[in-house]
Order: structure tokens, then sequence, then C-alpha cells
């Protein structure tokens, strides 16, 4: 054995678990070396490198953390900080991930405490370190660099080594500077091939084989589960790059990922075994056999003594080591033949582990280590003018780095609209169970029809309306399913909205319309998945998070195509009807301005746009009104609010467009029913959308016809229309909450008149009744459908309980008959 056993006192480098492991990853390192040398890209997640740009900070949540010390994590971001591992880089959804947390006040406070450094002396107990400082003076420093103290500091040298990673430049800002270096930056912002987000998330199996399997081992962080399945989904997409590149003039970087997840080292091992699409992910195959290119603080440790050691006759001194490693093998058939002689294979481990950490010792302390010791002894940062440099210095930092991100057009960092919506949608979207519930009490009688919603209010596809069904029914039925199923659902949904930010698709958005529908069609589908998640929302009252689609959306198109600022009058009548619904939000202007560009833009000859124009008026003029009741009931403190100028325009414009509707609809059935098949799709859709519309225009006439007007024949022929209607469902709860209202006006109107007696008691209690009844089951199937109205249902309900037949009706109708005549 090697003189090396003596040293056994030592610690570790690394840890070996497992020999034939451990020496696969010395012959992968020597093949990467030999055949790549610096041509490899090391990747970090966001994680570790806000650790390193955040140093002592991150070692502080309270009081110093010790076993986030003893980490093997920190020793390697030690050895990368030193630039032991050279640059390294950050996929792109993690580069969005770390831009995004440096606004943390907790990671990156405004200050230096330079308190953090003293409780981390005290926490270690470094005798050497103490005794330096107590000593801080050129001739007593000469005197301590003797041997006595060189195998002294042996013991301790790694927690030197990883003390000085945190104190060098204990500021964040200081770090951030060292990283981002306008010579030779530690992390590199680079320009990777143009990889479609889309593609990734929609069409690959391997994002949702990434995404599941992570949910499963660690379902307490779905969001992050999300970010790197598409980050590792790049990862993969650089090696099958290299990989194909190899043999050709110039091959690409071999891509390398370090991970101190245990559920992502899992999943990817786990996943690595299937051939998924063709090909075994994460697999590199060479000389060595088939390695994975994700790899722990062991793989880049190893890495790191081999990369300090170029030149120093290093690789000599490991091969020496590997052949003496396989000799110990020869009387057995394998390593792992071997290691089950305990005796021979801890010796082994300890030989391994020490060669290792002498290496490390010897690169580090010969080059610069006792000047490293020296420097972290003096105190930093003992003026305001010495802290005002650093900021100045920081600044400068800040103002390349986005110019690199500008200049190199990453993927996250082009579309920063990706990781917002996917940080919104996982915050807005955490209580998709409750919120569930909540809308759909009765849910396991689900009676919600996406058509009557969607297929007419907003103009959506039958498709589309077909896909929020089936989200629909799949978060009911996950909600009472394992975790992983309903994270399955919450991450359709919000892949379904990242289609949103894919400016190649929205350009083929208003070309769509044109098309005949082929589901295979990349952008037709992208676009029912995206309206469909879009509906989802507005089904689910999630208005906050529509509104900020919507808002993406309307910007991403409109630097394609500034004519027409939104895609279609979908999105712009979501948005616009998102505003009005969003308690948080009642910026009337900007809904004017949306509804003055549908005017303008995709109102000609479209009956589909004038439902969705005359709906975004009746939201306009319903937020400016107190009260939702029939004129003869409306209190006399709200006839002024009524008569109001603007409000009334709001009111009319509906009107006006929805009547428009009604008659081009009226008349257009009449010439198709004579042509087209009494089956046809298109028909059936026609008229969804005629009785929509005419349900809509009766409920304006009701609630808005003088007296007379009211009783004329017209509104009569549309209300016997309206009861006829064979839609059922949703829009049959409407219409019967419109027809409840029309009775009920009609009752009030016989107390009106002047002729009143109690002859006519009988048929005003026919009146009322049949009015009651209407609105009880409409208020039934608006529960079990989760209608949005239900409050309004309800509320006419209390108002026609009150008015029953009997003297107390009466007296109450006639109450409302007096304060109307005085109010005018």
């Amino acid at each position: 054995m090697h003189s090396i056993m003596a040293l056994s006192s030592y610690p570790s480098f690394v840890k070996i678990d497992n020999l034939s492991n451990f020496s696969q990853i010395f012959e992968f390192q020597k093949e990467l070396d030999e055949d790549y040398g610096d041509k490899k890209q090391i990747f970090f997640d966001s994680s570790s490198v806000i650790s390193m740009a955040a140093g002592l900070t991150d070692m502080f949540h309270g009081k110093f953390r010790n076993s986030f010390y003893k980490d093997p994590q920190t020793l390697l971001l030690s050895c990368v900080y030193q630039g032991w591992l050279g640059p390294i880089y950050l996929l792109p959804p993690h580069l969005q991930e770390f831009i995004d947390k440096r606004d943390s006040s907790r990671l990156f406070p405004p200050r230096f405490n330079k308190k953090l450094i003293d409780e981390i002396w005290l926490e270690l107990k470094l005798d050497y370190l103490a005794e330096l400082k107590m000593n801080y003076a050129e001739d007593k420093l000469d005197k301590i660099q003797d041997f006595y103290k060189y195998e002294n500091i042996k013991k301790d040298a790694i927690d030197y080594f990883k003390l000085i990673y945190l104190t060098k430049d204990s500021f964040w800002k200081e770090r951030i500077s060292h990283l981002l270096a306008s010579k030779n930056p530690l992390l590199k912002i680079t320009q990777f091939p143009e990889y479609n987000l889309n593609k990734i998330l929609h069409q690959d199996s391997l994002f949702k084989r990434i995404k599941s399997s992570l949910d499963v081992v660690r379902p307490y962080r779905p969001k992050n589960n999300y970010i790197d399945g598409i980050a590792l989904c790049f990862l993969q997409e650089l090696l099958s790059t290299h990989s194909s590149s190899i043999g050709g003039k110039s091959s690409t970087p071999i891509p390398l990922f370090f991970t101190d997840d245990k559920a992502i080292s899992e999943v990817v091992k786990k996943i690595s075994e299937e051939e998924i699409d063709g090909i075994f992910p994460f697999i590199y195959e060479g000389r060595s056999g088939k390695n994975l290119i994700v790899q722990d603080a062991n793989f880049f440790l190893v890495d790191a003594v081999f990369q300090k050691g170029r030149g120093m006759d290093l690789f000599k001194e490991f091969d020496d080591f590997i052949e003496q490693f396989w000799e110990w093998a020869e009387d057995s058939s394998s390593v792992q033949t071997m290691e089950k002689h305990t005796e021979h294979s801890d010796e082994l481990k300890k030989e391994t582990q020490d060669t290792v950490f002498l290496k490390f010792l010897k690169h580090w302390w010969d080059n610069n280590g006792l000047e490293h010791i020296k420097h972290i002894t003096h105190d930093h940062y003992e003026n305001e003018k010495e802290l005002s440099k650093i900021d100045e210095q920081f600044e400068e930092t800040e103002k390349r780095f986005r110019e690199d991100l500008k200049r190199v057009n990453v993927q996250m960092g082009k579309t920063k609209e990706i990781f917002d919506i996917l940080k919104d949608a996982y915050d807005e979207l955490r209580s998709l169970k409750a919120d569930f519930k909540k809308k759909f009490p009765d849910r396991h009688n689900l009676s919600y029809n996406p058509y009557d919603e969607f297929s007419t209010r907003f103009s959506f596809s039958l498709d589309c309306c077909e896909r929020v069904q089936k989200l629909l029914i799949d978060l009911n039925r996950s909600i009472d399913e394992k975790t992983e199923s309903f994270e399955d659902v919450r991450a359709d949904i919000i892949t379904d909205l990242l289609a949103s930010v894919n400016e190649e698709d929205l350009h083929q958005l208003t070309q769509l319309q044109k098309k005949p529908m082929d589901k295979q069609n990349k952008e037709q589908r992208n676009k029912i998945n995206l309206y469909a998640a879009l509906g989802l929302l507005w089904t689910l009252e999630k208005f906050t998070l529509l509104e900020k689609i919507c808002e993406i959306i309307r910007n991403k198109y409109s630097s394609i195509d500034t004519k027409n600022v939104y895609p279609d009058y979908q999105v712009a009548i979501l948005h616009a009807a998102a505003i009005l619904r969003n308690p948080l939000d009642d910026d009337i202007f900007k809904v004017k301005k949306i509804l003055a560009c549908i005017e303008s833009k995709f109102a000609k000859d479209k009956y589909p746009v004038w439902i969705n124009l005359s709906y975004g008026y009746y939201l306009l003029w319903k937020q400016k009104i107190s009260q939702h009741v029939i004129p003869e009931l409306l209190h006399p403190k709200d006839v002024s609010v009524n008569m109001d100028k603007l409000v009334l325009s709001y009111f009319k414009n509906g009107r006006d467009y929805i009547k428009k509707a009604v008659k081009y609809l009226e008349i257009e059935l009449n010439k198709k029913d004579k042509k087209e098949d009494k089956g046809s799709t298109k028909k059936a859709l026609r008229y969804r959308r005629f009785y929509y519309a005419l349900n809509n225009y009766v409920y304006f006439e009701v609630m808005s016809l003088s007296s007379q007007a009211f009783e004329e024949l017209e509104l009569g022929r549309y209300v016997r229309m309206l009861e006829e209607a064979p839609e059922k469902g949703l829009g049959q709860a409407r219409y019967r909450d419109t027809l409840a209202r029309y009775y009920q006006r009609k009752a009030a109107l016989y107390i009106i008149k002047e002729n009143f007696n109690l002859e006519k008691l009988p048929e005003y209690q026919n009146l009322i009744e049949r009015s009651i009844n209407l609105v009880k089951t409409a208020v039934e199937e608006a529960k079990k459908s989760g209608l949005d109205d239900l409050p309004i249902f309800e509320n006419l309900e209390n108002e026609l309980l009150n008015s029953m037949s009997g003297s107390e009706g009466i007296k109450y109708l006639q109450k409302l008959k007096d304060a109307r005549a005085n109010a005018l």
C-alpha cells in the first residue's frame, strides 16, 4: 500500500459508498479530459448559483447552519468559486429563476452584516485561524509558515478552504461581480440553439415523464418540478446536439449537469434506463462505457482535481492509482464481487479518498493556500468609501449582465413571460381543489356545459369547448385520486397557458379561422389548448391570472401585427370581461379601449362579435348599477343612477348589438334550414348562439322597455320562442331566469294599472307563482352547473317570495307602485 494510509486520520475530500461507481467516475473523467478538455459545458441549477452569490448570507437562517456548511455541495461550490472547474453555465429556465430570485431581500440584504463573519469563526472553532488572526503582522506570519503548522492545518484544510470561499468576498454584491466578471467570468451567459418550448411541453414524452416522476418523489415542490422538467429537456437537447456533431468538423461541447437533489438524481437514473422517443435520455456512451451526464458532488470534485492538476503530472499519478485500483480486484471477477470482502474494500475506499484529498490539498496549498488564509483574517468594509466602490462595481456588473442577456437572446430571458406565467399560475392555482369544490358544490353530479358558455358568449370553437370539458372532468376526477394525478392536470393547464408566449404560434392565430380544423396541425392544437385553459380560468373565476395572460398575448401579438393588436376578438373580449369581473381591477378606461378595438377591427358583418360586444357592454352597465331588478321594483334612489347618460349608453350599446345579432340569425336560420342537413354541426352551433342571443335580447328588453312597449306583440313573440328553446343545461337556467323576470314584471304591471282590483288577484297570483317556479328550477340548475350568476337567481327568488299572492303581497307591490310614482 502507499504511504497514504498513514494519513487515515485526515478528512475525506470525497465520500465513497460504492467502489465500482467511483472507479467509473475516474474513467469517465479521464475520457472527458482526453477527448474534450475545455470543450465541455458544466451546468448548475439556480439554487447552487444563488448559494455562491449569497455566500455567508446563505449559511444563516436565524443562526449559522453547520449542517449546511458540512454538506458536500458547499465544498464543491468552494472549488467552483475558486475557478477550479472553469466556467459554469445555467440552463435557460434556471437562469430566469436566478434572475427572479435576486430580488429576495432575505438572500440579498441591502447592506453587509459584519457579525456574520464573527459568528462563523466562533462556530467553527478553527484554532489555526484564531492564532493567525491574533498574530496578524508580517514578521509573525513568516514564522507561522513552518512544517508543524503545515501538518497541523491538514486536519482542518477542507474547513479552511470552505471558509475562504464564504468570506473572500463577504458581501453578495462583490460575489455577483466576481461570478460575472468582465474578463473570464465564472458564470457564462451563452447562446443556446433555438428550441421550441411548445414542442418540449406538448409533444415530447420526456417532459411529461420527468414531471410526473418528480411529482411522485418530490410532491411538495410542484412548481420546481415543472421548471426542472423543462431544464432537463433542454439538457437532453444539448446532449443530442453534441452526439449528432461527433465526427464532424467541429463538435459541440458535451453538457454535464450538477445536482445535489436526490429526487432529481433518482428520477434521472430511472428514466435513463427507459427508451423514450427512440433514445435513452441523459446517457453519454463513450470508451469508458455508458455514463450519466447528470452527476453529484463526488463527480465534479474529482473533475476539479483533474482540472487543477492539468500540466502537473496529476493524470499520470491518477493513472498509477487506477492501475493499482484494478490490481486489488485481480483475484475477483469484478470490483462488485471484491467489495464483498469488507477488509479489502474498506482499505481501498480509504486509499481512494485520501489520494483525492491529498491532491486537492497539494494543489491548493502550493498555489495560494496560505495567502488565502491571510486574506480572510483582514477586516473588510472598514469605511463607507469602500462600500460605495462595491456598489459602483455591482451596478456596472448588472448593466453588463443585462446586455449579455439581450445579446445572446437566451430563450427564457427572451420570453420572460414564460417564467412569469409559471410563477403566477402556480400561485393562483395553489387552491385549485378548493376553488373547484366551491364553484361546483354538487360536483359528483356535474352538469356544467362549456358549449353553452364558450361557444356562445366568447365564440370558441367546438374543439375548444371539448377541451374545456375534458379539463374539468379530469380535474373533478383527480380531486379524489392520488396527488400526482391532480398535479398532472394542473401541469396540463399551465402547459396550455404557456402556448400564449410563442410568437410564431400567435402569428398563426388569425389564419386559423380560415382553415379547416385539423387536430394534427400544431398551431391549431396549441390554439385549442390555450383557449381552453383561458376558458377554465374563466370558469373557476381566476380573473387576475386570466387578465395577465390576455395582457401578455396582446403585448406579444401587437409586436407582430401593429394593426390588429389582438390576434382575434375572443382574446379581446375575454380580456375586457376579466377586468370587469376582477374585483381587484376597475380600469374602465382600458375596457372601453378594448371594446372600441373590437368594434373597429373585428365587428363588421360578424354576428359572433356582436354577441361578444353586447356581453362586454352589459358587464360595463352592470358594474355601474347598484341593483339588478326590473324597473317597477327599482328603488327610488337608483332611478337617478339608471338615468345617467353614460351608464345608459352602455346598456343601449349592449341591447343594440344583441338585437342586431338576433335579427341577423333569425333571417339566416330561415335560409339555412332549407339547405343544411338537420344534424349539421354548424346548424346546431348557429341555433345555440341564436337562443343565447335571443335570451340576452329578451333580458335587455324586459329590464328597460317602457310599460307600454313591454306589452307589445314583438316582445311576446320572442318570449314564446324562448320558452320553446330546445337547449338544455346551462343556457336553460339562464332562459328561466329571464322568463321569470318577464312574468314578474307582467304581474307587477297589474297593480301599477289604475284599474287593478281584487278580481284580478288570481291572474296576478298565477303569474307570480309561475315566475317563482321558473326561478326555483333555475337556481337548482345553477347550483349543479356552477353558473357564475347564481347570486342573481337567488336574489330574484327572494324578491319573488316576498311578493307572493295574498294581501301581504298586494301591499308589498302597492308600496313599490307608490315609490315608483313618487320617484317620477
